[in-house]
């Protein structure tokens, strides 16, 4: 509802219109939302407070009468105000302004208004007389209503802020808390990184040595592949050898065996004086190692023995130094007493003792290092042990012992040196210690004569006071004693602090004494410590000889932690983009943890890397297991060529025979038919000679295809040879399948000589059958023609032969198989004996191998425990050169301190003795009585002034 709108006409004041228009068009648009909002809010609360006003709004916007006067729609009355009333907040004006209507009414309100019948609301509004009293005072209760609650959301909205700051603070709190946490563990992940390079770089070293070993192993096969190819070579040699002896005759034969026997019993005669000459020198030779190690045990026993006992002489000097030490504080302290000259001569006489006892403990040392580096060691302590080194003769051993006296007479000599000047740098400290010693000796004169001239001082004061007792003199004569006093309390500060820097000296020159032993024991250790390292380098160089394929795994790894280092500067820069926005750091946070995941995630890659790599030194342990199953079956194959080659000479031999036996056979059958039928039956003894020719054309030929069989073996035997030498230098894997092929070959090969020759066999059995059938009919045929009864006996005799031959044959098949099955059970006891052979040196070698990986573990585990070892002492061994120049640059500032202290006081003192003679001259011009004692104490004071003249020279020199 609104009061504004009405149909009644209300007449308002013109001054009042002008300055309503001006204040409309000026603040027309600024107002125009807010004031809507709180006048819509503000004039619902009126229709309680004013009767007449709503009475008056009722009446106004009745629809009956908007009908009966207008004649309009009773639904326009609805339609808003165009212009609503405007009030001022900040409560600067109270006057009515009109303002544009809302932008929130519709187009229909917005159509009405323009062609509404009313009149403007603005002379509407003038005429109404709102400008009364208790229009203002109802505006000003609203404005009230209005501050008061815009004061109570105003604390809300405070309260709101407050509460919101304090989240904020919680927030960036919690912000902080992360960002603390997220730089912990980039600190952690950079600890790690490093950590992983130090790996990195340990693996590159150990990858270094293991392609050493394996360019080692390479010469070795090398070798080894020189000294297979000389033994193939004596072995065509001595099978030329034997083919020359097999075509050879008989006699020559047995006379070139005989020969050869002769020969080779020399030689085993020469071997064996050679071989019991060399077991002899062995044997003398190991007990001189045995002696040695023994006296090595003995001397390393007495070393250990004399080191303790140094050990205790040397903790016992540091006891007696230190009683001595507090003696020296006590007679310091109580230096006033007679008995300080002759307490510091024993003294001294104990320093020179104990320096003395340093003396002899040093050349105790220097003779146990004599002793221990002379050529006594083993042999393994020698620079020249190498375990791929060829056998030297027996001189090797005094050159190398040699070589060691030479090297360990160059130590001694180098420490000789180092202790001379360490004995320069005692004898330099020991003479400024006298210096120190004779100023102070000095000093305590000139406290003692001082006492004794402040006493004498001090006496004629007394004098003076008894005598003149005038209070003027007297009051200057105790203040000249006050100074007197003053001054002697300054030099006895003065000698109590030099005698404690004395002390100081003393202190440190006993340190360095000290230092110096320690550092000389700590040289011998570093000298025993890296002549056992060199061993032990050498023996793990020999060991770390066999693992060098480890070379481009680590590149890889190398690749990798370079890419792990991109990835960490990218982190690092995205982590800097992170702290520039604030608004963005949970996200930024999440982005990290994710990266530092994948880091980890990248690390145990690395590990698992490093785990393959320690499953490839197994890799190479199989390789080698390899390699002796090779060598091993590369005797197989030589046994089973000397067995083939034994078979060979049988089926030479074998076939000899049968040829031998047929032939005579056939002859004595050929003769028999000569005699007995060589007129009456021509064709029957052709054609008996017929399969008998033929007979013996296949023993040719068999012969001739025994014959190519071995040739075509001796070439396989060759290619197979050839082809494994190269095989040996590529691929050991390959090698080995095309050895196992090749036995199968040879195998197959030996298999199928063995039927070829069992056909034959049966071939001639069915010849030797159809002969006999061939007979039997020719018999028949003569029985048929001839029934004579000497033909019959011929024919039975034949026959008998016949049979007789049958049986030869059916003998000789049967020892042939016997003999053939006896060779096969021994090739398969052969053959099952390589395997075993071949499974135990597998165990063996597995077994080694263990050992060699747990040796290898140990050994590095030393390795990196001298190294750390090293370099502790390194850091110690710097650490005490920094303190021996500190100790030296002290000990210069300390004498140029205690120089010019010595100045000063010398200045301070004449000045003091100047002014108390002119006192004195000043006190003895006033009466002529005294003049005796003014001569005195300028007698007194001369003695002073020269004493201290004296004394300042002793000082400057």
């Amino acid at each position: 509802m609104s009061i504004f709108q009405g149909s009644e006409d209300l007449q308002l004041d013109e001054s009042f219109q002008n300055l309503e228009e001006d204040e409309a068009e000026e603040d027309q648009k600024r107002r125009n939302k807010e004031l809507h909002d709180l006048l819509t809010n503000a004039f619902d609360d009126l229709m309680d407070d004013d009767d007449d006003i709503s009475t008056l709004n009722s009446t106004c916007r009745s629809p009956a009468m908007i009908e009966g006067d207008t004649g309009r729609p009773a639904n326009m009355q609805h339609q808003p105000l165009p212009n609503d009333l405007k009030k001022d907040i900040g409560g600067e004006s109270s006057d009515f302004r009109v303002a544009i209507v809302s932008p929130q009414v519709s187009d229909h309100y917005q159509y009405c208004f323009r062609n509404s019948p009313y009149e403007d609301s603005n002379q509407q509004y003038r005429k109404a007389e709102y400008g009364s009293m208790e229009q203002l005072e109802v505006l000003y209760e609203v404005r009230v209503r209005e501050v008061q609650r815009l004061s109570q959301q105003l604390e809300e909205l405070k309260e709101q802020a407050a509460h919101e700051k304090d989240q904020l603070y919680r927030r960036f709190a919690l912000a902080q808390a992360e960002k603390e946490h997220v730089t912990q563990q980039h600190s952690q992940s950079a600890k790690n990184l490093v950590l992983s390079k130090e790996k990195v770089l340990e693996l590159e070293k150990e990858v270094d040595t293991l392609r050493l070993n394996l360019a080692n192993v390479q010469q070795s096969n090398l070798k080894l592949t020189g000294e297979l190819d000389a033994g193939r070579m004596s072995v065509k040699d001595l099978e030329q050898k034997v083919s020359l002896l097999e075509r050879s005759s008989v006699a020559s034969k047995d006379t070139l065996l005989r020969g050869m026997q002769e020969r080779y019993e020399k030689e085993i005669l020469t071997l064996r004086n050679q071989i019991e000459s060399i077991t002899a020198k062995l044997s003398a030779k190991d007990i001189e190692c045995e002696g040695l190690q023994q006296r090595l045990t003995d001397l390393s026993r007495t070393h250990e023995a004399l080191l303790v006992e140094k050990t205790d002489t040397i903790n016992q000097l540091m006891a007696n130094l230190e009683e001595s030490q507090r003696q020296c504080q006590k007679l310091i302290a109580n230096i006033d007493n007679g008995k300080t000259a002759a307490e510091k001569e024993q003294l001294e006489k104990d320093v020179q003792k104990l320096q003395t006892e340093l003396n002899t403990v040093r050349s105790d040392l220097q003779h146990y290092e004599v002793l221990a580096q002379s050529g006594l060691l083993g042999a393994e302590d020698s620079d020249s042990f190498r375990m791929d080194s060829k056998p030297q003769p027996s001189n090797d051993e005094n050159i190398r012992l040699r070589d060691q006296l030479q090297r360990c007479l160059a130590g001694l000599c180098m420490k000789r040196e180092q202790i001379m000047k360490l004995k320069a740098q005692l004898l330099d400290r020991d003479k400024v210690i006298k210096k120190m010693r004779e100023q102070e000796a000095a000093y305590l004169v000139q406290t003692d004569n001082f006492k004794k001239d402040a006493e004498g001082l001090l006496e004629q004061l007394h004098k003076y006071r008894t005598a003149e007792g005038s209070s003027k003199d007297m009051l200057k004569l105790q203040s000249q004693v006050a100074e007197l006093q003053s001054e002697l309390t300054v030099v006895k500060a003065d000698r109590y602090r030099l005698e404690g820097e004395l002390v100081i000296l003393r202190q440190a020159s006993m340190g360095e004494k000290l230092r110096a032993i320690d550092q000389h024991s700590k040289e011998y250790i570093e000298w025993h410590d890296k002549a056992i390292a060199r061993v032990r380098q050498e023996g793990n160089e020999q060991i770390e000889m066999l693992n060098a394929d480890f070379s481009i795994q680590l590149r890889e790894a190398q690749k990798e932690c370079d890419e792990v280092k991109q990835l960490y500067i990218e982190m690092c820069n995205t982590k800097e983009c992170e702290q520039k926005a604030k608004k963005e750091l949970a996200n930024l946070l999440d982005l990290q943890t994710e990266q530092l995941k994948k880091t980890q995630v990248e690390l145990e890659t690395e590990r698992k890397k490093l785990a393959e790599l320690s499953a490839v030194q197994e890799s190479v342990a199989e390789v080698e297991n390899l390699k002796q199953a090779l060598n091993t079956e590369k005797e197989k194959v030589r046994s089973l060529e000397v067995d083939l080659e034994a078979a060979r000479e049988r089926d030479h031999r074998y076939t000899a025979t049968v040829t031998e036996e047929i032939e005579r056979a056939k002859m004595e059958a050929l003769q028999e038919l000569q005699l007995s039928s060589k007129q009456t039956h021509p064709a029957i003894v052709d054609r008996a000679c017929s399969p008998v020719r033929e007979f013996k054309a296949e023993g040719e030929e068999l012969s001739r295809a025994v014959a190519t069989l071995e040739a075509q073996h001796h070439r396989q035997l060759e290619q197979v040879k050839q082809e494994s030498v190269r095989c040996l230098a590529n691929e050991l894997a390959t090698c080995e399948a095309r050895h196992q092929q090749q036995l199968e070959q040879a195998e197959e090969q030996y298999s199928h000589n063995l039927a070829t020759f069992r056909g034959l066999i049966d071939n001639k059995t069915q010849e030797v059958e159809v002969l006999k059938q061939a007979m039997l009919a020719e018999r028949d045929k003569l029985r048929a023609k001839h029934e004579s009864g000497h033909v019959m006996e011929e024919l039975t005799a034949r026959t008998k032969e016949v049979e007789q031959l049958k049986d030869q044959l059916d003998s000789y098949d049967k020892e042939w198989q016997a003999r053939l099955s006896a060779e096969t059970s021994k090739w398969q006891a052969r053959l099952a004996e390589h395997q075993q052979d071949v499974e135990s040196e597998r165990d063996r070698m597995a077994e080694a191998i263990a050992g060699w990986a747990e040796e290898l573990q140990t050994v590095r585990k030393q390795h990196q425990e001298l190294e750390i070892k090293s370099l502790e002492l390194q850091n110690k061994y710097q650490a005490a050169k920094k303190t021996a120049r500190r100790y030296k640059l002290w000990a210069d500032g300390k004498e140029r301190h205690i120089q010019q202290e010595w100045q000063r006081i010398t200045v301070g003192f004449q000045n003091a003795f100047e002014v108390l003679h002119a006192k004195a001259e000043a006190a003895l011009t006033s009466t002529e009585s005294d003049n005796c004692d003014v001569k005195r104490l300028e007698k007194q004071i001369q003695e002073l002034q020269d004493k201290l003249v004296i004394a300042h020279p002793t000082e400057s020199s």
